[in-house]
């Protein structure tokens, strides 16, 4: 599979507007359109860029979990699962929270 860069994943989406006044439809009524830009498109674009950077993980380390912690990772696994309809590995959890942790966040406890 051939990879692609974010800026190439991007380029090839369909940038779609809506007018930003109604217009006047057939009958002499007036239509307003709705944005056919979704939150869902941004979503599958980024869901597309996230898969092909996880191909390039390749450092290995080991992760010790007490119980209630790998209960927790399941439970976001399973909540995951049925909000996008798609699983999610364990690495690529603990990845997200990865990118995604600050100092601030290590330093509030």
């Amino acid at each position: 599979m051939k990879r692609q860069s974010i800026r190439t994943i991007l380029a090839n989406q369909p940038i779609i507007t809506a007018p930003e006044e109604p217009r006047e439809a057939n009958n002499g009524k007036t239509v307003s359109e709705q944005k056919v830009k979704t939150a869902e498109l941004q979503s599958d674009i980024q869901n597309k860029a996230t898969d092909q950077a996880e191909e390039k993980a390749t450092i290995e380390i080991s992760l010790y979990l007490r119980p209630i912690q790998d209960e927790k990772l399941e439970d976001l696994r399973r909540a995951y699962k049925k909000r996008r309809g798609k699983k999610i590995s364990s690495n690529q959890v603990m990845r997200r929270l990865i990118d995604k942790a600050t100092l601030e966040m290590l330093l509030d406890e």
